[in-house]
């Protein structure tokens, strides 16, 4: 059965799905850069560590009941190679 999710779930969600797609987009013109400088190197190493503190977090909502269907948090986790 599926629950409905509060203000506060919705909110968190929401966050986490705009902070992955910024991370999406810096990874993007990070991998298009030719020669990156080392603080670019740097920033796209932290920003894969975010990325699977988010995936984390997705999964324990999911585990928690507050997200449905499980391959939703899968598909999030292919969506930059790391």
């Amino acid at each position: 059965m599926r629950q409905i999710l509060s203000d506060e779930t919705i909110g968190e969600l929401e966050k986490l799905a705009s902070e992955l797609e910024a991370i999406r987009h810096w990874d993007t013109e990070y991998r298009r850069s030719p020669s990156p400088q080392q603080y670019e190197t740097m920033a796209f190493v932290s920003r894969q560590e975010r990325r699977s503190e988010i995936i984390r977090q997705l999964v324990r909502l999911y585990a928690l009941g507050h997200l449905v269907p499980c391959y939703q948090v899968l598909a999030l986790s292919l969506v930059q190679p790391s």
